[in-house]
């Protein structure tokens, strides 16, 4: 997670606004996607390895010193 909050405030102009709007919308997801009622669907196993790969691709794109800089940009 913490690669993508940077990711996304080093792409929006350093904005704070933005990270704290990501931040905020996963916090929400998680009980609008997975209400509690009993069944108990939310693994936070699934939702780690979700994270966890999404890093993997900005990391990837972006490159691991900044991640700021488009690598395949023309």
């Amino acid at each position: 997670m913490r690669v993508l909050i940077v990711w996304i405030y080093n792409n929006t102009g350093r904005s704070v606004p933005a990270v704290v709007l990501f931040h905020a919308m996963d916090n929400v997801s998680v009980y609008v996607l997975f209400p509690d009622d009993g069944d108990g669907h939310y693994e936070p196993v699934v939702t780690a390895a979700l994270t966890a790969a999404a890093a993997a691709i900005v990391t990837v794109l972006w490159g691991a010193r900044t991640l700021d800089r488009f690598r395949y940009r023309h």
